[in-house]
């Protein structure tokens, strides 16, 4: 999944007078995070922040981006246009703020950065050393995910069918447009219900008229069996259920 990551970086630096009371010389944190349902609009800002220390002509910055899916124990490094080269500030300066853009991120993942920092003489010679490791940005999945629940046996709708009272709940955190709801007894498909939609987290209990199924056998439900809704998770889409009595 990371490996498909699709990444635009933006840079922006700055460099301004230090306070006559800086503590720490260098610091890394997250300066925005933007979980969005659409890819394109999931982004973080990454900033790293150093000041100058004794005897040091310039003042660099690297960035390493990491990223861990929802069920991965480690972070993992991923490649990115703009990371892994040290950027340099201007000679002289008292501080040091460079901020990276990551577009395009992939969810359901967590992203961070490792921000390398280094001091240098006017020979070039490395004076002082620094690592800090930024906070999370989390981009949760916002997609609906849909899933069937129970099913009744509501009574007789005429020769040979049943109405069936079914249950389906979206247990994802977007919502779902409209989309059906396929019934197959005996083997057979019946006519699909049709609903409008459905919020994220809500269930919704509706109606169907089918063949009536015999005792001990087993229906299959599958909800939104065109896919037209996008899901975060398509594999839990169908059930089997006892025939209700």
């Amino acid at each position: 999944m990371l490996r498909r990551l699709v990444i635009a970086c933006s840079l922006a630096l700055l460099a301004v007078a230090a306070p006559a009371s800086a503590a720490a010389p260098a610091r890394a944190g997250v300066a925005g995070c933007n979980p969005a349902l659409a890819e394109g609009e999931r982004f973080v800002v990454f900033e790293g922040d150093m000041r100058s220390v004794k005897g040091a002509a310039r003042m660099q910055m690297r960035f390493g981006l990491q990223a861990r899916p929802p069920a991965g124990k480690r972070w993992v490094d991923v490649a990115a246009a703009g990371f892994g080269s040290w950027t340099t500030a201007d000679a002289g300066v008292p501080r040091y703020v460079y901020r990276k853009r990551v577009e395009g991120l992939v969810a359901p993942a967590r992203y961070r950065a490792v921000v390398r920092f280094r001091w240098l003489s006017r020979q070039g010679r490395v004076l002082r050393r620094a690592q800090r490791t930024t906070g999370e940005c989390v981009q949760p999945d916002l997609r609906p995910d849909l899933k069937v629940g129970r099913v009744e046996l509501v009574g007789a709708a005429g020769p040979g069918l049943s109405r069936y009272r079914v249950r389906v709940r979206n247990e994802g955190r977007g919502a779902a447009g409209p989309f059906s709801v396929a019934l197959r007894v005996a083997g057979q498909d019946q006519p699909p219900g049709f609903l409008p939609g459905l919020a994220p987290g809500r269930r919704l209990t509706f109606e169907l008229v089918a063949a009536a199924c015999a005792p001990r056998s087993a229906l299959l439900l599958v909800v939104d069996p065109d896919g037209s809704v996008a899901e975060s998770d398509e594999g839990d889409n169908s059930a089997r259920r006892p025939c209700p009595r």
